[in-house]
């Protein structure tokens, strides 16, 4: 959105749902492993569960200076909800981001 030539501002937001994980599975011992050594994956599918939801949200305003440059600034906030928190331990949380910089063209 164009304030006026010299003045714009901007909104970004982006929603990330994501789930997934692993079926169980079993693999064989190989023959040239110790006899004693018996793995068992048998729970990877309840541990491998990824269940979680993110909001990004960016605002920002761009400046004109003159014709060939242009000031820029923003402020991001991440919020993440994680539903399945023993994975990583609990991911839950909220990160802001400042930004500033300058364009230049020629």
């Amino acid at each position: 959105m164009s304030a006026s030539r010299d003045l714009d501002f901007f909104v970004d937001a982006t929603y990330t749902a994501a789930e997934g994980g692993f079926d169980p599975f079993d693999l064989p011992v190989p023959e040239e492993m110790p006899s004693n050594w018996d793995p068992d994956y048998s729970g990877i599918g309840e541990y491998s569960d990824l269940d979680y939801r993110m909001l990004e949200l960016t605002y920002g305003i761009s400046i004109r200076v003159d014709d060939a440059a242009r000031l820029h600034a923003s402020l991001t906030t991440l919020d993440l909800r994680d539903d399945q928190p023993w994975v990583y331990g609990d991911q839950d949380g909220r990160l802001t981001i400042y930004s500033a910089g300058m364009s230049l063209g020629f």
